[in-house]
C-alpha cells in the first residue's frame, strides 16, 4: 500500500501526496476486508491482492489529482539529482547512474540478508552453513561499496550534499 508509492516518489515527477495517502487509506480497508472475509487464506494470497488494489488505486488518484507544481520540482531535482522519470527537468542523474545506484541496491540487499541469515546459521548450530552465507553476504557489502562508487563517478561534482537533500516542500 505504501511501500510502492513511496518508491516512486522518488522515481516519477508525476507521484504526488495523494498518491502515497490513497495507497496506504486503499490498502489498510482492503486488509481488513479480506482478512475479514478470507480468515483462512494464505497471507501472501491475500498480500498479492491487497498490493494490486492499492496500487491501481494510488494510481488512479496519481492522475485524477495535480502534480506537484514544477517550480518544487525543479529545486527537488537540482539538489537531490533523482534516479527515474523527471519530465525533462534539468538535473536528474543519468541513466548510468541509476543502473548503478540499482546494483548497489541489490548488492546490499545480498550483503545485509546475508550476514543476517549467516549469524542466524552459526547461531543455530550450523556454522558452515552460517561462514558460506556470511561470506555471500560480505562480498555483497563490497559489492554495494564499489556500485556506490561507480554511481557517484557518474553523478559527478554536481552531486548534491547531504545538507541540500531535503525536499523542497518542507522548505520556508
Amino acid at each position: 500500500g505504501l511501500g510502492l508509492p513511496s518508491m516512486l516518489r522518488w522515481l516519477w515527477w508525476r507521484v504526488n501526496a495523494w498518491t502515497e495517502i490513497v495507497g496506504m487509506t486503499v490498502a489498510t480497508v482492503v486488509a481488513v476486508a479480506l482478512y475479514a472475509i478470507f480468515p483462512d487464506t494464505r497471507d501472501e494470497y491475500l498480500l498479492v491482492a491487497i498490493v494490486a488494489v492499492a496500487m491501481t488505486a494510488a494510481l488512479a488518484a496519481t492522475f485524477l489529482t495535480r502534480p506537484v507544481p514544477r517550480q518544487h520540482l525543479a529545486r527537488f531535482v537540482q539538489r537531490v539529482r533523482p534516479p527515474g522519470w523527471w519530465a525533462g527537468l534539468e538535473g536528474a542523474a543519468p541513466r548510468r547512474a541509476v543502473g548503478w545506484t540499482g546494483a548497489a541496491w541489490l548488492a546490499g540487499n545480498v550483503g545485509v540478508f546475508g550476514l543476517m541469515f549467516g549469524l542466524g546459521h552459526v547461531l543455530l548450530g550450523r556454522p558452515v552453513r552460517g561462514a558460506v552465507v556470511a561470506a555471500l553476504g560480505a562480498g555483497g557489502i563490497v559489492l554495494t561499496v564499489a556500485a556506490l562508487g561507480r554511481a557517484r563517478a557518474h553523478l559527478g561534482s554536481g552531486a548534491a550534499s547531504a545538507e541540500e537533500t531535503t525536499f523542497p516542500m518542507h522548505q520556508e
